[in-house]
């Protein structure tokens, strides 16, 4: 990645800062420790911070990313991404539920939020990632039973985005 920076930034004409951080830690509202990688990465419009959580199983887990212009201060972007961070690590979109003795992955409320990854095991179907556990795309279906019936709205937004 350092060499795609590189050649961008001499094509862009634009000087890059030294990267003051490659790992962070963030610690939830459960009081569980999350370890994230960072790099940057320049592309022709944008500077954009990426974090990948780093899990124990080399599972999906969590991964975000914050964009800002070529003139943005880097510690601007980094506290774009921060933020989303924070407040992504202490949402929880799914969580057990026991009923009758059987315990159940549900969706707290009416929303979930996750990203759609490649399914190593599946070529046909996604892995659907959601509070940083991965989900093949029956599992997450079963989690969607509850709401048979129901009408719902799928709205795909980029890593970047709020």
């Amino acid at each position: 990645m350092n060499c795609h920076n590189a050649e961008m930034a001499d094509i862009l004409g634009i000087t890059l800062p030294p990267m003051p951080f490659d790992l962070i830690s963030i610690v939830d509202s459960s009081g569980i420790e999350h370890r994230f990688n960072v790099v940057r990465q320049v592309v022709p419009k944008w500077i954009i911070l990426k974090a990948q959580e780093i899990t124990p199983d080399e599972s999906s887990g969590y991964q975000f990313a914050a964009r800002g212009n070529h003139k943005a201060d880097i510690y601007s972007i980094f506290n774009k991404l921060m933020k989303k961070l924070e407040r992504e690590v202490n949402a929880r979109y799914i969580t057990e539920h026991t009923f009758q003795g059987f315990a159940q992955n549900v969706i707290r409320g009416d929303v979930v939020k996750g990203r759609l990854e490649f399914d190593p095991h599946s070529q046909e179907e996604p892995l659907v990632v959601v509070d940083g556990k991965s989900y093949d795309w029956n599992e997450f279906g079963r989690i969607l039973r509850q709401f048979e019936g129901f009408q719902f709205k799928l709205k795909m937004s980029d890593l970047t985005d709020d």
